[in-house]
């Protein structure tokens, strides 16, 4: 029969004895292929070369699944959650290079992402790459960046984005402290063992330009020193005076006599509101870009009056501030000489102006104009004799006193100026008011 004639190929493929003349072999080889219990058969020799050797996983329903891929950011997303471990360090540009010419070798080919991606958001790969721009950037998730634009390729170093210029503005590191200002036209060394922190030597003006100031005991000593401009009686701009030659020469006299900075009592009111508030902001402005922050001190002492809403024509200090008063470190605020309007008690001083400039309390100043509390200095006479022709605002200093820790206690701790110091030569003025400020 012709299936006879196949069964010493089966039985050499099943690796069993078979004599083709025994017809017994050619029963029990039926059977045990019949049966299904013939010996495993063992891969025949020829057919080694064929076996195709496929990874554990296909195929094997108990292996397990391959670990999955984080995702690679950007080195300069800020990264969220545990992802920043993910991210490939970056390295200085001189030695980038070096890094992947060592690692690139061993490291797999980098799978790119798809570059359907936004082209604001430059895409990475896990393997380190080569490469003359590495400058990392921290910044919010939520902000959208930009990439860096390449350099050059024969670029030696990395260059870090530059940041935007800052304006320049007053120094704000003692605004938690509070200022005892005087004025004096005698540098006494008395004033060296008083509380006064801030000596504004009055007064300049063009005609007295060219007098000389030794400061250097009194700063030894921490007290700041400056030079004040105009004063009462002087009229620099119903005389024309340039704003910007003011400031040129009163910035050369400051950096001459190496002064701390310059104080602006300007008291030329019949120009406001024809004038007058544009001759003071163009003054500051000078003087800030000759005198910059936080170098030097600027200060100016208007009186009270000048921040009632309504009251100039031309806004006078209201509308100095608001152009000007970032590059103003403080006001020392006249509150006296100013008759109806007596600033001679807490209430008035402090929380609600009477008489005929309302709104001009200090919280009232600071509520309705926005100006922070810390530049609103109270200015006072030392005495009764420091009131001009009878007028009022004088206080004594234990009921000045009290007022401070009231105001103290709504957050103000801006400090006094007194008017002046051959008033109170032995410092007990500055010395009362001391206990009821942060200093």
């Amino acid at each position: 029969m012709r299936f006879a004639g196949i069964l010493p190929f089966l039985a050499a493929a099943l690796a069993v004895p078979f004599d083709a003349s025994n017809s017994d072999d050619a029963i029990k080889l039926m059977q045990n292929i019949l049966s299904g219990i013939a010996p495993k058969a063992a891969t025949p020799e020829f057919l080694n070369a064929a076996v195709v050797q496929l990874p554990q996983f296909v195929g094997d329903t108990n292996a397990p699944a391959p670990a999955p891929q984080k995702e690679v950011i950007p080195e300069f997303v800020a990264p969220v959650a545990e992802s920043s471990s993910a991210a490939a360090p970056v390295s200085d540009s001189k030695t980038s290079a070096a890094a992947a010419a060592t690692t690139s070798a061993a490291a797999p080919s980098p799978v790119v992402p798809s570059t359907t991606a936004s082209p604001e958001v430059p895409v990475t790969s896990a393997a380190p790459i080569a490469s003359s721009i590495d400058v990392p950037i921290a910044v919010p998730t939520s902000v959208v960046i930009v990439a860096p634009a390449p350099q050059s390729a024969d670029s030696s170093s990395t260059v870090a984005p530059q940041p935007s210029p800052i304006p320049s503005t007053p120094d704000t590191s003692n605004n938690d402290k509070a200022r005892i200002v005087i004025y004096t036209n005698d540098l006494s060394d008395a004033i060296l063992s008083t509380k006064y922190t801030h000596i504004n030597v009055n007064f300049w003006n063009r005609e007295y330009n060219d007098w000389t100031i030794d400061a250097r005991k009194f700063q030894a000593a921490g007290k700041k020193v400056l030079i004040s401009a105009y004063g009462g009686g002087a009229n620099p701009t119903s005389n024309g005076n340039d704003a910007a030659e003011d400031a040129r020469l009163l910035a050369e006299f400051v950096q001459r006599n190496g002064l701390d900075g310059v104080d602006i009592d300007w008291e030329d009111d019949p120009t406001l509101g024809k004038g007058g508030e544009q001759w003071l902001i163009k003054l500051t402005r000078e003087l800030r870009a000759r005198l910059p922050s936080p170098q030097y001190l600027i200060s100016h002492a208007p009186q009270g009056p000048h921040f009632s809403p309504g009251l100039y024509s031309g806004g006078a200090y209201i509308t100095v501030d608001k152009e000007a008063g970032d590059m103003i470190d403080f006001y020392n605020i006249q509150f006296y000489n100013q008759g109806g309007t007596a600033y001679d008690d807490c209430q008035c001083l402090l929380f609600k102006a009477n008489g005929w400039a309302p709104k001009t309390s200090v919280f009232e100043i600071h509520q309705n104009l926005g100006i922070p509390l810390h530049k609103l200095v109270v200015g006072k006479p030392v005495t009764q004799a420091g009131v001009e022709g009878g007028s009022t605002g004088y206080m004594d200093p234990s009921g000045l006193t009290e007022c401070f820790r009231q105001a103290g206690r709504q957050g103000w701790n801006a400090g006094a100026m007194g008017w002046r110091f051959g008033l109170d030569t032995d410092g007990t003025w500055a010395e009362e008011l001391s206990k009821s400020l942060a200093m």
